[in-house]
């Protein structure tokens, strides 16, 4: 469970992805009006760069939450979330 208690995180997060939301809107704006290409493609390398450090975010909320809980919680299952962060690297970096 990623906000158990829906607080500052899960408030920051939702900003940071309305702003996101703002850059891809702007970007869409841009294609329909037909602005010059380097500038769209300067405003997708923006949001790229936001939702990677956004991603970077979000894996350390899980490695600070999830993964310490099923470390340090009777009945956790560390096996279980080193399984998925495998997988989640083996996505990102395209192996298998």
């Amino acid at each position: 469970m990623i906000y158990p208690e829906k607080g500052t995180s899960h408030r920051a997060h939702l900003n940071r992805l309305k702003r996101i939301e703002g850059q891809l809107k702007a970007i869409i704006k841009n294609v329909e009006d037909q602005k010059y290409c380097i500038c769209i493609v300067g405003q997708i390398k923006s949001i790229r760069a936001a939702l990677n450090s956004f991603e970077l975010e979000v894996v350390k909320g899980h490695l600070n939450g999830c993964v310490k809980d099923a470390l340090t919680k009777p009945g956790g299952d560390p096996q279980e979330k080193i399984n998925q962060l495998i997988t989640l690297l083996e996505k990102t970096y395209k192996i298998k």
